[in-house]
């Protein structure tokens, strides 16, 4: 801790402790060179006391700034500042020389250290050069020099990368395995990603349902590949932050999607749509961020407990996406009383008026987050475990063109460029 030797606003000092000074007087004015010969009197590495604010402290000078007379020096708790030399109360210790802070030559090898250690310490190192070593000589010296260098700076980089490698844990490494196994096809390619919605060639051109449900339902077969009324999973990220990440992952599921399954369908597909953000785990690169990455069949994990969440706990994101769901569906009935709600709520924040001046569409949502709020009804989520990798669905998406972003879309491959496991 910075300590300071005096406070410039406390009475004198007492000279012992049996004495007390009641009254305050003066201190009489210090003795001390101009500037000038002051700053000549500090050299690197003297010990100074400076003036700071109303306190004086120790410092050691670490270096000068002749242009500006500001000396660099460092307190007794290792801080550094810039101090003008009007803030310099006393030299407490100079060094006999200034040290020199030019940069240490190495040692010089076979003739040229021999010849220099055996010559008068007057002589310059060019006229040295000049008089023991022959040019070619001096040259070859060079040469090994710049090697030498060259190899040390490789040497040290080595050695920085090293103690910046994170170890990673066993847990770690075997799901970098489990990703590394599905980021790619058979042949090697990195894996594609598809598109949702109502496009002619996407995801609900070989499965069927809604294109906008994260859970649908197809009302006809598309067989071998799923039966009408059986589930299949391909929500937005936003909805649903907790999908398993890549295949072979495991993840949480609306338990809500699970009730409209029917009682003989113990797998289903499930597709999730990729991260934006590479800091989030479901990110697979940048051409892939926004569409819809083909994970497997999975099934309800037995063994993982439900797991509850209220609607004030949920991500932002997310709340405005079960928002935009319940409206659509029209769940709630509205009425004056929950207008009124989101109204006093809006303009607090906006200011008065701002909500009336609001889009209805934007007033409605705004009433069913009220709603949402009020009731804070919870969320249940369900474990979900793979199964296996569908080649033959994944094939059939491809080969249909349902590749998403025109074809483009596809995953990387490195593990540098995808998301963080946790």
């Amino acid at each position: 801790m910075l300590k300071k030797i005096e406070n410039f606003n406390s009475p004198g000092t007492v000279e012992a402790s049996d004495e007390a000074r009641t009254s305050r007087f003066r201190r009489p004015p210090r003795t001390r060179p101009n500037l000038q010969e002051l700053w000549e009197s500090i050299l690197v590495e003297s010990k100074i006391i400076v003036k700071w604010e109303s306190n004086q402290y120790t410092a050691l000078v670490e270096a000068k700034n002749p242009r500006k007379q500001m000396l660099s020096v460092v307190f007794n708790d290792g801080s550094v500042s810039d101090m003008p030399l009007g803030s310099v109360l006393e030299v407490l210790h100079t060094p006999e020389r200034e040290p020199s802070h030019r940069q240490k030559k190495k040692p010089r090898t076979d003739t040229l250290q021999h010849n220099l250690s055996s010559s008068s310490s007057s002589c310059s190192e060019s006229a040295l050069l000049s008089s023991t070593i022959c040019p070619c000589k001096l040259e070859g010296i060079v040469k090994v020099k710049v090697e030498q260098k060259a190899e040390e700076d490789q040497l040290r980089l080595v050695k920085k990368s090293k103690r910046c490698e994170r170890v990673k844990s066993a847990q770690t490494l075997k799901w970098e395995k489990t990703r590394r196994l599905y980021q790619t096809d058979k042949s090697g390619t990195a894996r594609f990603c598809f598109r949702r919605g109502c496009h002619k060639q996407c995801i609900t051109t070989v499965l069927g349902g809604s294109g906008i449900e994260p859970c649908a339902v197809p009302s006809a077969s598309h067989y071998p590949f799923i039966e009408a009324g059986e589930v299949y999973i391909a929500g937005r990220n936003d909805f649903n932050p907790w999908d398993a990440a890549f295949p072979g992952d495991h993840g949480l599921v609306d338990a809500n999607f699970f009730h409209g399954m029917p009682p003989d369908q113990k797998e289903f597909h499930y597709f999730r749509q990729c991260e934006r953000s590479p800091w989030k785990r479901g990110y697979h690169g940048r051409r892939a961020a926004g569409t819809y990455l083909y994970l497997g069949k999975y099934q309800i994990d037995e063994e993982t407990p439900e797991q509850t969440l209220k609607y004030k706990d949920l991500p932002s994101s997310t709340q405005d996406a079960y928002v935009e769901y319940k409206w659509k569906k029209k769940t709630f009935g509205l009425c004056e009383e929950y207008f009124h709600l989101a109204q006093q709520v809006y303009d607090l924040v906006e200011g008065a008026g701002a909500f009336v001046a609001l889009p209805e569409k934007k007033k409605e949502t705004l009433s069913y987050h009220a709603i949402l709020c009020e009731i804070n009804q919870g969320v249940t989520l369900r474990g979900v475990k793979f199964v296996s990798y569908d080649e033959a669905l994944y094939e059939r998406l491809v080969e249909i063109s349902a590749i998403a972003k025109n074809g483009t879309a596809q995953v990387e491959s490195d593990d540098a460029e995808l998301g963080p496991l946790y």
